[in-house]
């Protein structure tokens, strides 16, 4: 019996397995980056600054493509 094909089909499904975990992953994470961004946006000036944001922090987050993630927090 041969099993090297039976090993290759197993490395590359779980190849083809890894991205699509990593594809569903890094999709997430941009759904929460634009929702976190929505929910910013509906905030008045008094929240924002006990967010430790001021308008013009949240207009250049706004003006951010979608993929970029936020700044970290230092």
């Amino acid at each position: 019996m041969n099993t090297k094909g039976a090993v290759k089909a197993t490395t590359w499904r779980s190849a083809v397995a890894g991205i699509a975990v990593s594809v569903l992953e890094r999709v997430r994470v941009w759904q929460e980056s634009a929702r976190n961004r929505r929910m910013l946006e509906k905030l008045d000036d008094h929240l924002l600054k006990d967010v430790g944001m001021t308008r013009s922090d949240l207009d250049r987050e706004l003006s951010r493509p979608f993929w970029i993630g936020f700044p970290p927090r230092s």
